[in-house]
């Protein structure tokens, strides 16, 4: 037996394994998305600076990894999209370690309370972690802050609710008058802004709003 070689073997698989668990460190760190790995006990493993980040600046001087599963509920109110708190069998990570992967459209829209006491909405997917032989021995999550988009639709839907109660207003057009009256049809210059302002609102290419004049020639 080559003892040298065997030697020189073993310290290439070391440096190798040192290299790849070096390289996957870099991915975990880098990523923008928020990154919690569970053990099958539904305790925390691994935590990335962008969860820590999004948690805010008391994560600083937290012991990640003493809370169990219902203590990170509770310590962030995990709640539905309609602000119902979560029973901890409903939780995306108790489910993945129950074998559900919820990823792409199962992906759950949740309410959290981060540290700083600000409620974030978060888009969270969830699956679980199998060894070799196809056991469950942990759960992998990730999570996107999107508290901001939802922010924008919400106050894009109002403005356009707005806008369309506007037009209503501005709109004159009794009910029993119609072209084949020989009316008058003429878009009010007001009216018309607002009706290119709806249509780059709700992104349709036309729309017309009218206002209807009674004189006859």
């Amino acid at each position: 037996i080559d003892h040298a070689r065997l030697d020189e073997a073993e310290r290439r698989a070391h440096a190798d394994a040192d290299t790849r668990a070096g390289q996957l460190e870099a991915i975990f760190e880098s990523l923008a998305e928020g990154l919690m790995v569970f053990d099958a006990r539904g305790y925390l493993g691994r935590v990335n600076t962008a969860a820590r980040r999004f948690l805010g600046p008391g994560s600083t001087n937290l012991d990640f990894f003493s809370y169990s599963l219902a203590g990170w509920a509770d310590l962030l109110m995990v709640r539905d999209a309609h602000g119902n708190l979560l029973p901890e069998e409903q939780l995306p990570v108790y489910r993945a370690l129950r074998g559900e992967v919820l990823t792409g459209d199962q992906a759950k829209e949740l309410i959290l309370r981060k540290l700083d006491d600000q409620d974030a909405i978060v888009m969270l997917n969830a699956a679980p972690i199998r060894d070799s032989e196809g056991r469950i021995v942990g759960a992998v999550c990730t999570f996107q802050d999107v508290t901001e988009r939802r922010l924008l639709e919400r106050r894009t839907q109002e403005a356009l609710k707005g806008l369309l109660s506007v037009a209503q207003t501005l709109m004159q057009a009794p009910d029993e008058l119609s072209p084949g009256d020989g009316q008058i049809f003429a878009a009010h210059p007001d009216t018309q802004r607002l009706a290119e302002l709806t249509a780059q609102i709700i992104g349709c290419r036309r729309l017309g709003i009218f206002s209807f004049s009674s004189e006859r020639d």
